[in-house]
C-alpha cells in the first residue's frame, strides 16, 4: 500500500490519469454501458488503474482495462496486470469448500472440531461449517497479539485460531469473520484433503478452470501485479467500522490493527513479495476482473460441467440462499451472507455511517474484497461479474465505480430502467448508493440458445451435472 511522494496520510493526491490514455480490451455493443461507465471512472472519478469482465451466456460480453498500474514507475495497467483482491479470496476459499462437499469430502452441517479436533477450545465445539459460512461462528478476530509476518504462517494462525473464544454465542448473531474465515478453512482443507487451500485452489479451480489467480503467486508473476494505493477516509463520512477501529481492543481494532504488519505501511505488507507468494487464504489472493469473472461462471451455470468443475442446482441454490441476514456485529451495520457468499444488500435508508450496500440481483451471489473488488455470479442471467483496480475506495463495500459498472451491466440486460443513475443519490463521486435492479424474467436475454439449467437436482455433486 502506497502513499504517494510528499503527501501526509489523509491528503492522498491520486495520479491523474491522461484522457488521452487507451482502454483496452474488447467490449461487445450491447454492453457499451459498461464501456462508458469504465472510461467515466477515469474521466470523473479518480479511477487510476482498473480492470472489468462481464461473462454472460458462457461468452465473455465485456473485457477491459487501463489506467496506470504503477504510478511510481508509470508503468499502464495492461493484459495481464493483476492484484491484491483482499476479502474477495474468501469467494474463492468458500468455492473450495463447496467443491469438496459435493464431492463427499466433507459435511457442511458436522462441526469443525470434527475434522480440526483443537478448534473445539474455549466453547467453540458446536460450531458447524454451516455456521462459519454463515458468519454465525462469533470467531471474528484474534485477541492476541500476532507477531510481524504471522499472516505469512497459515499453522501458527490456526493455532491462534483455535485458542481463541468467540466474540458472541455462536449461531445466536452474525459478524464477518473476515481474516479468521479463511484460515480456518485452510485448517479444514488441510485436514480433510492434505492440501492447503491455496494449493487445492491451484490444482482443483484455477488449473481446470485456466484462470490467473493465485492464492500464493510465483516470482514470475511479481512484475504483473499492480501496488495498491490508499484509500482517502473522511472522518465526517467514514464507515462506523473504521471510526471503532481506532479503539484497538475493538473487533474492528483487532481486524485492522492485529495483522502482524500485513495490513499496516511497512516492509512486510500485502505489497511486498512475501505477501504475494504466502498462501494467505482470507486475503491474499491475487488476480484480475477476468480470472473473478471466470471463477465464479461454473456457479453462474450449476449443473453444467466446466473442465470438471460442476456445482448442483439444488447446491448453489442453497449456498446463495440468506443464512444470515441483519445488523452485522463486526463491519457494524446490516449486512446478508449465504454459505460464504456476500449477498445483496441495500443501506441506502440507514444512518450516513451506516450506507454501504451491495446492489446485484436477488440471486446474485459473490465477495468484495476491501478497496472495492468484486466479484459475483448471478444464475438468474447467467452471469459472472469482475472488477479490480489499485486505487482504493474508503467504501466499506464496494464504492461507486464499482456500482456503476454493476448498474450498467444490469442496463445492458433489460433489468435496470435508463432513466435511473447512481448520480441521483448521496455519497459523491464514492457514493456506494444505486438504484435497486428492477429484474425482468430468468431467461437470457441476448441468446435464443440459453443453456438448460436443472430445476432441482437429487444429489451435490459432480453426477448430477451435464457435460
Amino acid at each position: 500500500m502506497r502513499e504517494r511522494s510528499g503527501t501526509a496520510a489523509g491528503q492522498i493526491r491520486y495520479p491523474t490519469v491522461p484522457l488521452g490514455l487507451s482502454v483496452g480490451g474488447a467490449c461487445d455493443t450491447r454492453f457499451a454501458g459498461v464501456e462508458e461507465e469504465f472510461k467515466r471512472n477515469f474521466r470523473e472519478h479518480s479511477e487510476v488503474g482498473a480492470s472489468v469482465c462481464v461473462r454472460v451466456g458462457g461468452a465473455t460480453v465485456v473485457d477491459l482495462w487501463g489506467g496506470i498500474a504503477d504510478p511510481d514507475t508509470g508503468r499502464a495497467w495492461g493484459l495481464d496486470t493483476v492484484g491484491v483482491i483482499f476479502s474477495a479470496t474468501l469467494g474463492a476459499a468458500a468455492t473450495c469448500v463447496h467443491l469438496l462437499a459435493g464431492r463427499g469430502e466433507i459435511d457442511l452441517e458436522r462441526p469443525v472440531a470434527a475434522y480440526w479436533p483443537e478448534f473445539a477450545r474455549k466453547g467453540k465445539d458446536q460450531i458447524t461449517i454451516h455456521d462459519l459460512l454463515a458468519h454465525r461462528s462469533g470467531v471474528s478476530a484474534v485477541r492476541e497479539p500476532l507477531p510481524e509476518g504471522a499472516f505469512f504462517d497459515p499453522e501458527l494462525m490456526a493455532d491462534l485460531i483455535a485458542a481463541e473464544a468467540p466474540f458472541f454465542p455462536p449461531g445466536q448473531q452474525h459478524g464477518f469473520t473476515g481474516i479468521c474465515f479463511g484460515y480456518v478453512l485452510d485448517a479444514l482443507i488441510r485436514r480433510t484433503d492434505g492440501r492447503s487451500l491455496g494449493r487445492y485452489f491451484a490444482d482443483e479451480l484455477a488449473g481446470p478452470l485456466g484462470l490467473d489467480f493465485w492464492i500464493g503467486s510465483p516470482p514470475q508473476v511479481e512484475g504483473r501485479i499492480a501496488p495498491m494505493l490508499l484509500p482517502e477516509m473522511d472522518p465526517v463520512t467514514a464507515a462506523e467500522f473504521f471510526l471503532l477501529s481506532t479503539d484497538h481492543d475493538s473487533v474492528p481494532g483487532l481486524v485492522l490493527g492485529n495483522s502482524g504488519g500485513y495490513l499496516s505501511p511497512g516492509p512486510r505488507n500485502f505489497d511486498c513479495r512475501e505477501g504475494h507468494a504466502a498462501q494467505i487464504p482470507s486475503t491474499g489472493g491475487i488476480t484480475n476482473a477476468r480470472g473473478l469473472a471466470a471463477l465464479y461462471e461454473p456457479l453462474a451455470f450449476p449443473g453444467v460441467d466446466h473442465h470438471g468443475v460442476c456445482f448442483d442446482a439444488e447446491a448453489v441454490a442453497w449456498l446463495s440462499t440468506a443464512h444470515s441476514a441483519g445488523y452485522d456485529h463486526t463491519l457494524r451495520h446490516n449486512t446478508r451472507y449465504g454459505l460464504g457468499y456476500m449477498l445483496a444488500v441495500d443501506n441506502r435508508w440507514r444512518p450516513p455511517r451506516q450506507r454501504d450496500s451491495l446492489l446485484i440481483g436477488p440471486h446474485a451471489f459473490g465477495h468484495t474484497g476491501f478497496g472495492g473488488t468484486v466479484g459475483f455470479a448471478d444464475p438468474t442471467h447467467g452471469l459472472s461479474f469482475g472488477y479490480t483496480m489499485n486505487r482504493m475506495s474508503s467504501a466499506l463495500s464496494i464504492g461507486g465505480r464499482a456500482q456503476r459498472l454493476i448498474d450498467a451491466t444490469y442496463r445492458s440486460l433489460g433489468s435496470l430502467d435508463e432513466g435511473e443513475s447512481d448520480d441521483q443519490l448521496p455519497g459523491g463521486a464514492e457514493g456506494t448508493g444505486s438504484p435497486c435492479p428492477a429484474f425482468s424474467g430468468s431467461r437470457n436475454p441476448l441468446s435464443a440458445s440459453w443453456p438448460h439449467l436443472p430445476s432441482s437436482a437429487t444429489s451435490w455433486g459432480p453426477n448430477s451435472c451435464a457435460t
